[in-house]
């Protein structure tokens, strides 16, 4: 029989902490687990260093415009994901370690990952978000906005439109 599994949202400030690592590492002795990592702040950083505007933050996470900046965001994503996959193979922690980026259409879409983990939900047993303490409250304010604006319909890239369906597939079964 398979192990249940669970998903780890981790923040990038957490990378290397002996605690986290210590308790993912309990984690896999009853569950398959699975990382995402953040970089939240190294991104914002990156941008303040490069005299860049610090693009919105919404209900979606961050919203990156310019492709080659979305390539830089994935960068900084990608080289959290390679460190803490290869922080937890030293220590032989069985764990899948990715990031909150996908590519519908090919698009580069950076998703917050506690947004990804939203998004995971029906894939996993378990959902843990690894914040600092600091953060912890805001995180279960971040949880509650997310789901008023998705109830109020209030992201404005998103636009419901419905059809009336009809009692044939217009040809094309036939």
């Amino acid at each position: 029989m398979s192990k249940p599994n669970v998903l780890v949202k981790i923040s990038g400030d957490l990378i290397g902490q002996l605690a986290v690592r210590d308790w993912v590492q309990e984690l896999t002795s009853g569950y398959s687990v699975t990382v995402i990592v953040g970089g939240g702040q190294q991104i914002n950083n990156h941008f303040r260093q490069c005299h860049k505007h610090v693009q919105r933050f919404g209900p979606m996470g961050r919203e990156i415009n310019a492709m080659k900046d979305r390539l830089v965001a994935k960068d900084i994503l990608e080289e959290n994901r390679i460190v803490y996959q290869e922080y937890f193979d030293r220590y032989k922690i069985p764990v899948r370690v990715e990031i909150p980026v996908f590519y519908p259409g090919g698009n580069i879409c950076h998703v917050n990952g506690d947004m990804y983990a939203l998004l995971a939900y029906n894939g996993f047993d378990m959902i843990y978000i690894v914040t600092l303490p600091e953060r912890a409250a805001e995180k279960k304010k971040y949880f509650s906005a997310v789901a008023e604006s998705i109830a109020k319909g209030a992201l404005e890239k998103i636009t419901i439109k419905s059809f009336e369906a009809k009692s044939s597939h217009a040809g094309i079964l036939t």
